[in-house]
């Protein structure tokens, strides 16, 4: 079974990041900043979006979400997976 992925409130960062009232990122969110990111990417992005995805989305299994929801996959996007380092 496939960790869940934790997000706990804490500080903010900078930019978006800020403006979203990010939560801390704990390391098993990182995990989900690749091939598990582009998946739900995929499946949550709108249909007039459609011509932003890769190819690789034509493949995609949208029965499922590696997030619990679309909403999560945007949170952890913007404040755990673009954070600069």
């Amino acid at each position: 079974m496939e960790k869940e992925i934790q997000l706990t409130r804490g500080p903010t960062a900078q930019g978006d990041a800020k403006r979203l009232n990010c939560p801390l990122c704990d390391s098993s969110v990182y995990s989900y900043c690749s091939d598990k990111l582009l998946h739900d990417a995929c499946c949550c992005l709108s249909d007039s979006d459609a011509d932003d995805l890769p190819p690789q989305c034509n493949y995609a299994d949208c029965s499922f979400l590696h997030a619990n929801t679309c909403r999560e996959h945007r949170l952890i996007t913007a404040c755990c997976c673009n954070q600069r380092l």
